[in-house]
């Protein structure tokens, strides 16, 4: 016993496989910029976290600062710059992003000597 397919399972397929090539190419296209986004939001939440086990009689001393933090097994480089604004004012500047530079994030904080 012969079974026909009719046209109508075949023009249906050829959609559904349309459907899934132009979503494959969407995600493509936009792989990189998700990318991006996943690295900047890991050097946000690494800058807020050294922000935050800063505690507030914390006074940094003047200088750079340059270490290292693996987040979501992607290795960031972090320079700490402190700089005395004026006197008894400091301001640090926390860098934070890919060893290669990119996607590399500031954050600034001041600090009172009291």
């Amino acid at each position: 016993m012969k079974r026909a397919f009719s046209g109508s399972f075949f023009r249906g397929l050829i959609i559904l496989s349309s459907v899934f090539l132009l979503l494959t190419l969407v995600l493509l296209l936009f792989a990189n910029s998700i990318r991006n986004m996943e690295d900047r939001k890991n050097a946000l939440l690494l800058a807020n976290q050294i922000f935050s086990t800063l505690n507030g009689s914390f006074y940094p001393e003047v200088g750079v600062f340059d270490s290292t933090a693996v987040s979501g097994g992607v290795q960031y480089g972090i320079r700490r710059t402190v700089s005395e604004v004026s006197s008894g004012i400091r301001e640090m500047h926390i860098y934070v992003g890919r060893n290669d530079g990119s996607n590399r994030i500031v954050l600034v904080r001041k600090y009172y000597d009291l």
